[in-house]
């Protein structure tokens, strides 16, 4: 291949020449032309180049097959007509196997079919498919023909669910299943020694090619199969190449990164695979050849980090910054924890700010607070990440597994739903005013009249009618053991702005050291600040 026709000749006649050299002929049959051109020179070029095999002429074909593969002059008809040819080809594996393979003499049982259909058929229907990446259209062809398929070999009708044919078979779809081999290809390659010449041939492509050829847009379509599997959306990408000419230039960073920055790699990812999931973070390196499919370059310059949250609550993260791990180190003191034998990282994080907005003031009708920062599914819904879904040697480091595995089951217990968010939040509070009742019991029993008591429409709270000025709201709820949220809310955020100068502590629990007097006034403190809040409710 070459993109000059005197050099395509030389190539040829190269090929020929050891032939030649080693005894054996060239097949006529497969010694054709292809001419791949871009869109542009498609236009203004309508001669096809003509190139000779010997003293023969190499015919000018449209598609030649290489490998069981078929090439077009276009990727887009490369996947259209091999799509189209697979499922020919396993169409007609599947019906040489009516007679014996699958039903036999008196049937098979469904393990077997299901067997049968993953050793003969599957492979045929996907064979090549990691390499061409077919999109959603072709997409659609392949998985119509598997479901059509899998019903008749299960006698199931045609309009059964499809979620009860993949469950009953065992069978992943059509999109998973290439989203798996091509992580197993891409895992294969980085797996294999430096001087392998496929991965030479990856280190080449990904340098010199652009982001639509070849090796780096497999590469991004395996980022997406990886997200996708997660259920996770791409907030920030800062990926590297091997382009030493490109830098890219980090604002109050104080270093740089070599090549070029890609971003909203999430935008190309269906959106239905990212709405439904659970946090989850793949970010950075582990080790200088442990992790290579972070890490590219044995020096250190093809560097990609992910940082991954649900797709829901994307527009609410702001301000990217990148720290550096020396900065980190830095920042803490901890350099006298560090063994002098070991070297700090080059690692970086991605940090931001996530801003979220919360309605205090509405309210829905099961009394639960409005949240105005998603409009979708709650967190009760969604599913839970599975490392399983993952292939087992996607990525052989140890190290990296162990971190992945214990970074997920931290997330998954910390990260708790809202119902027991509220659950634990009730528990708290009624202790803590539990412990309260007990400190201003002889203050309640003053103003035992504080049951009939008015109401404020306005301020939506109760008017102050007991002894001293003091909130028999409060009073109530101090009585009762019952408060809402917002009053333990008031108490820690907004006390200090009434020149109250006291421990937290005093204000849940009281003073064993004051007098009943001095409690008073730091009630009345906090009476003072709810009766004049317009924010409370």
């Amino acid at each position: 291949m070459s993109t000059k026709e005197d050099d395509t000749q030389v190539l040829i006649n190269m090929a020929h020449d050891f032939a030649y050299m080693e005894g054996y002929e060239l097949q006529p049959q497969k010694s054709v032309a292809l001419n791949l051109l871009s869109k542009t020179h498609k236009k203004n070029n309508t001669n096809e180049c003509i190139f000779n095999i010997g003293n023969n002429v190499m015919p000018n074909v449209k598609q030649a097959l290489h490998l069981g593969i078929i090439r077009t002059t276009s990727m887009k008809e490369n996947v259209a007509i091999n799509v189209e040819e697979n499922i020919k080809k396993a169409r007609r594996s599947a019906y040489g196997l009516f007679g014996g393979g699958f039903h036999g003499h008196n049937g098979l049982d469904p393990e077997t079919l299901v067997h049968l259909f993953k050793t003969y058929i599957s492979p045929v229907l996907l064979y090549g498919m990691e390499l061409l990446l077919p999109k959603t259209a072709m997409l659609l062809q392949l998985e119509k023909f598997q479901k059509r398929l899998l019903k008749q070999l299960l006698s199931l009708p045609t309009s059964t669910p499809d979620p009860a044919v993949y469950i009953l078979s065992g069978i992943l779809p059509v999109e998973a299943q290439i989203d798996k081999r091509a992580l197993g290809l891409f895992n294969n390659i980085c797996n294999q020694d430096e001087s392998s010449t496929e991965k030479q041939l990856a280190r080449r492509q990904i340098s010199v090619k652009s982001l639509d050829s070849g090796w780096t847009s497999n590469n991004e379509v395996l980022r997406i199969a990886l997200l996708k599997s997660i259920g996770a959306d791409v907030v920030s990408v800062n990926e590297t190449h091997l382009k030493d000419n490109d830098k890219l230039e980090l604002r109050n960073q104080g270093y740089e990164w070599f090549g070029f920055n890609r971003h909203s790699v999430h935008r190309k990812a269906p959106k239905e695979f990212l709405t439904d999931s659970k946090f989850c973070v793949l970010n950075g390196r582990f080790g200088e050849k442990s992790n290579q499919y972070t890490s590219i370059s044995s020096r250190g310059k093809a560097v990609v980090d992910y940082i991954c949250v649900p797709h829901d609550i994307i527009g609410s993260c702001k301000d990217f910054k990148i720290v550096p791990c020396g900065d980190v180190v830095g920042a803490e003191g901890i350099q006298n924890l560090i063994d002098t034998r070991c070297k700090i990282p080059d690692h970086a994080f991605l940090v931001f700010d996530y801003h979220y907005r919360y309605n205090l003031n509405s309210e829905s009708g099961n009394g639960n607070k409005t949240d105005i920062n998603n409009d979708v599914k709650t967190d009760q819904n969604r599913k839970h990440f599975k490392l399983r879904s993952i292939p087992a040697d996607f990525m052989c480091s140890d190290i990296i597994k162990q971190t992945i595995n214990e970074l997920i089951r931290t997330i998954e217990i910390c990260r708790e739903e809202q119902g027991e968010i509220d659950s634990i939040y009730a528990a708290i509070v009624t202790q803590i005013f539990v412990k309260w009742k007990i400190q201003y019991r002889s203050l309640i029993a003053q103003n035992e009249h504080t049951e009939n008591i008015s109401y404020d429409k306005n301020l939506n709270c109760n008017k102050p009618s007991g002894p001293d000025g003091v909130s028999p709201r409060i009073l109530k709820e101090i009585k009762s053991g019952i408060v809402k949220p917002l009053t333990l809310i008031t108490l820690l955020d907004k006390l200090s702005a009434y020149g109250v100068d006291i421990d937290l502590n005093l204000i849940l629990f009281g003073d064993q050291s004051m007098s009943i007097e001095d409690n008073v006034q730091i009630v009345k403190a906090v009476h003072e600040y709810i009766k004049n809040s317009e924010r409370f409710v």
